[in-house]
């Protein structure tokens, strides 16, 4: 298993080479015009790199990491009492069909 940093590491070299590509691709279709569309998408490139940086050093934070244990433990909880309950309910639905189940588990059978 790779670490959270090689992780966001290989994110970003995957978003880079992918962003190369569209501009490959933007440059071929536009010829000129591309000029303006090429500076937005440079921006935005930027702007993706900053984020996976930030994600990168949001998931080294303690604070963070404890706060995300803390909410995986909550989905937990929850999911657990969903089949809990879905469990409750299905023995409820089995046992008022086997009441009134007429077939070989009855009294005459």
């Amino acid at each position: 298993m790779t670490d959270s940093k090689s992780a966001w590491d290989d994110v970003a070299d995957r978003f880079a080479g992918l962003g190369l590509k569209l501009k490959m691709h933007l440059e071929q279709n536009l010829g000129d015009d591309a000029g303006d569309l090429q500076d937005a998408l440079r921006n935005l490139g930027t702007t993706i790199e900053q984020a996976v940086s930030a994600i990168g050093n949001a998931a080294r934070d303690d604070a963070v990491k404890e706060d995300a244990k803390a909410a995986a433990r909550s989905m937990a909880e929850a999911i657990t009492s969903t089949f809990n309950e879905a469990g409750e309910a299905l023995q409820k639905v089995f046992a008022k069909k086997g009441g009134t189940d007429t077939g070989a588990s009855g009294p005459d059978a």
